[in-house]
């Protein structure tokens, strides 16, 4: 009996242990957006290792998880926390979302986005922010 209070004590160590250092890694991964830009600027070692720090820390938990499966209120709860914290944070591995932004302006104006190229010089007159951000 006291060995498997401890073997679960431990586990819970364990897993208050890695979801906090997740959540260090997310908040790392917001404090460096906010601070220095993303990817796309000059600190991409930096955001790489936030990222790694993080994977490394779900890797961790998932090992965690075979020996005493997790409640789905930890898996739940880390998942919409994290997500939450990446909100505020701007795109740093695809641009798609610039790209989904500006075909969804044109089509709201009336003009179906696959009739011309994005930098089309018949469009010039709906240009907004986002146009010059999508890459294609």
């Amino acid at each position: 009996m006291i060995k498997k209070f401890l073997f679960f004590a431990q586990n819970r160590w364990l897993l208050l242990l890695f979801s906090g250092l997740s959540f260090v890694a997310y908040g790392g991964l917001v404090w460096l957006d906010r601070r220095q830009g993303t990817l796309r600027g000059a600190y991409t070692p930096q955001t790489i290792v936030w990222y790694i720090v993080a994977f490394g820390a779900y890797l961790c938990l998932l090992a965690v998880n075979e020996r005493q499966p997790l409640t789905r209120r930890w898996l739940w709860g880390g998942a919409i926390i994290w997500r939450v914290m990446l909100l505020f944070t701007t795109p740093t591995l695809s641009d798609d979302i610039y790209r989904y932004l500006w075909d969804g302006y044109v089509a709201t104006q009336g003009v179906s986005p696959y009739a011309y190229a994005i930098d089309a010089p018949e469009l010039d007159y709906l240009d907004i922010p986002q146009r010059d951000q999508a890459n294609n």
